[in-house]
């Protein structure tokens, strides 16, 4: 439940804001489009800290930081973390550096980009509801590898369509959107996957370690420096490789170890 719900708050803002945004720039300014962004986390931070209860005293077993792996649980925890760079990276660079690259392609104006992008914030937001719980069902392993290679290829089939030369605004919006069902795999290997890696302890303390590495890296430091690399290679270069990274996702998704069978109640 905590990786669906961190996870889907912040796509459902990846499908509002291109749309939000780029309307309040074109109707006004970029200033204008900034303030409202800017607003919006100001109020949200202020309702945090007023509806959000304290934080209860922690007991003697909250206490400890320790916590025992199950058999394959460290691997996990990597693979997880590796993983979760990958897909947050991909969220920050189609979510905002792809409008250009875009408009190149389809000749479309702000507020169509825009339209455009919130495909990829629908299509990772269901994808984020539905991966997880379909997981249950189908494995971890089957439901994180179906949705990265087909993030992966929908990511490779745009840059194939825009070298081509490939018209059409439906074709796009459906490559766009199937793009963000790679996302579906963040609420597994952010939080669900490393929690079932531990046997025993505190389960935060493993969680940690893929969410540091997926918002210093995947978040803020890989991103900055593939948008940068896109003025030198082009924006298509960078999506190219970004969607094969999706795919190697999926590949390594096949090395997770099964979490361990709950023993039914009688």
């Amino acid at each position: 439940d905590l990786g669906v719900v961190q996870s889907s708050t912040r796509l459902l803002g990846s499908l509002v804001s291109p749309v939000v945004v780029t309307a309040v720039a074109v109707a006004v300014d970029w200033r204008m489009a900034l303030f409202t962004s800017s607003a919006v986390v100001v109020a949200s931070a202020l309702a945090l800290a007023l509806l959000v209860p304290a934080d209860p005293p922690p007991t003697d077993a909250a206490a400890t930081t320790s916590y025992t792996l199950h058999p394959g649980g460290r691997r996990n925890i990597l693979l997880c973390t590796a993983s979760s760079v990958v897909l947050l990276m991909w969220l920050i660079v189609v979510s905002q550096g792809a409008g250009p690259f875009l408009q190149a392609w389809l000749d479309l104006g702000l507020v169509e980009t825009g339209r455009l992008l919130g495909l990829f914030g629908i299509g990772a937001w269901l994808a984020t509801l539905i991966v997880p719980l379909s997981s249950d069902r189908v494995g971890r392993r089957v439901a994180l590898a179906f949705s990265s290679l087909v993030g992966g290829a929908a990511g490779l089939g745009t840059v194939i369509a825009a070298y081509g030369s490939v018209d059409g605004w439906l074709i796009a919006a459906t490559l766009i959107t199937l793009s963000g069902v790679a996302m579906g795999g963040l609420p597994l290997v952010i939080s669900i996957i490393p929690a079932e890696a531990v046997a025993s302890g505190d389960v935060g303390r493993a969680v940690t370690v893929p969410v540091i590495g997926a918002e210093a890296l995947g978040g803020a430091v890989l991103p900055a420096v593939a948008l940068a690399a896109s003025g030198w290679v082009g924006m298509p270069v960078v999506l190219g490789i970004l969607a094969a990274l999706l795919l190697l996702v999926a590949a390594l998704s096949l090395a997770l170890h099964p979490p361990p069978r709950k023993q039914e109640l009688p």
